[in-house]
């Protein structure tokens, strides 16, 4: 079953609805009222944070003593993954 399945199950619920449509008659006219605009925005915002690297996450990639306590000694295997490590998209 997927993990969708249930919410929409919960909807054959009547005190589910009543809750979900919080005094609406339908679903239609909830999903009516939503802005989209703040919507894209959110997303937007939401999808710059998600590609930012934390502070502590970029100073531990350009650590080579991590990635070599990590990875071994190996200087092939090492020099691999850190060029890997530079390669991924910002």
């Amino acid at each position: 079953m997927l993990e969708e399945t249930q919410y929409v199950k919960n909807l054959e619920n009547p005190e589910y609805l009543k809750i979900i449509l919080n005094g609406k008659e339908t679903l239609a006219e909830c999903f009516a009222e939503i802005d989209g605009a703040k919507i894209r925005e959110t997303m937007q915002k939401h999808h710059e944070e998600q590609d930012r690297l934390r502070p502590c996450v970029k100073k531990a990639i350009e650590d080579d003593g991590l990635l070599q306590s990590i990875f071994g000694q190996d200087p092939l295997t090492f020099t691999l993954v850190r060029e890997s490590v530079w390669l991924c998209p910002p």
